[in-house]
């Protein structure tokens, strides 16, 4: 996971079939300086409460039908669709958070799959983020890129 704010650059690693927790490298021009947090430890866990364990591509396709099954009749009125040049796809839905109803933005491209979700404050400010960049439905690997790791 790459980080934005408050540093740019930033990684977070989570491998729970390694450890429980959270290895921060903090700055990538110093990768031997390694911190490790608990999963649930402040310094790890984004404004809106959300944890690097939630973070991954098939927790975020899971949240968006937990949000949709979530929603009234009244609620589902108010979903947004928008199409844009690109031939995106971006649903605005209405999200409750600590009693706040807030805005979860999902962006999805010409083959459905998700490229961003935002979640929205007030004025629109962006609290969380995830994004995602060349993902591909069924790749053609060389079965030697494996042999490296």
């Amino acid at each position: 996971m790459d980080i934005q704010t408050p540093n740019s650059g930033a990684v977070l690693i989570y491998n729970p079939a390694l450890s429980e927790e959270v290895r921060v490298r903090p700055f990538p021009r110093l990768p031997f300086l390694v911190i490790n947090y608990a999963l649930n430890h402040p310094k790890v866990i984004s404004d809106s409460g959300g944890t690097v364990d939630k973070s991954h591509l098939s927790e975020r396709i899971k949240s968006f039908c937990t949000d949709l099954a979530a929603l009234g009749e009244t609620e589902r009125q108010e979903i947004t669709a928008l199409f844009n040049a690109e031939d995106e796809l971006t649903f605005l839905l209405p999200h409750q958070r600590n009693e706040k109803t807030m805005i979860r933005r999902w962006t999805f491209d010409a083959d459905f799959l998700p490229r961003k979700v935002e979640l929205l404050g007030e004025n629109d400010i962006v609290l969380e983020a995830f994004e995602w960049s060349n993902l591909m439905i069924n790749p053609i690997f060389n079965p030697k890129i494996f042999k490296a790791f």
